[in-house]
């Protein structure tokens, strides 16, 4: 016996064979059973060994790839560290030759020299020395105001026997 589907106004119920029209068995009306063709199961990567060996070869070679990468781009920043100790090096012995210099421009001899050749300067003659007294004490005295008035007087009185005091 023929599995039917059954109409009843506008809903449908399916079973395996679609038929519709009314209650009434009709087998003529049999629809051919059609075969489900299912999908073929997908297979992964892991399960083809030419895919796994593909896929591992592939990733060997993206692994030596990525380590020269690194290698070239260590060895492109030791050549840049190397040239920038190089030009450090030529700016101390330039810095060196500076101090030598002056040191050598501090030399009394040196500026006497200068002076005379360069400068066209003379040794000063007597009229034009100018001599200073250094031992003079370094301190200011500052002058008192004169206070006046009776009040000013008595306040005056009072501090000089508070310092006699103490």
């Amino acid at each position: 016996m023929a599995e039917r589907a059954f109409t009843y106004g506008k809903t449908s119920y399916y079973d395996k064979y679609i038929i519709t029209g009314s209650l009434a068995y009709n087998d003529s009306a049999a629809v051919e059973e059609k075969e489900v063709v299912r999908p073929a199961k997908k297979t992964g990567i892991l399960d083809n060994p030419k895919k796994l060996l593909a896929l591992t070869f592939i990733l060997a070679i993206t692994g030596v790839f990525v380590i020269l990468w690194r290698t070239a781009i260590i060895t492109n920043m030791n050549t840049q560290v190397s040239e920038l100790n190089n030009k450090l090096n030529v700016y101390y012995s330039q810095n060196e030759q500076t101090a030598v210099m002056l040191d050598r421009t501090t030399d009394l001899k040196y500026v006497e020299n200068v002076a005379r050749e360069r400068l066209n300067m003379a040794v000063p003659q007597a009229e034009q020395k100018v001599y200073l007294d250094v031992n003079i004490p370094d301190s200011v005295e500052i002058p008192v105001k004169q206070e006046r008035g009776i009040l000013k007087g008595i306040k005056k009185f009072i501090n000089n026997c508070l310092e006699y005091l103490y």
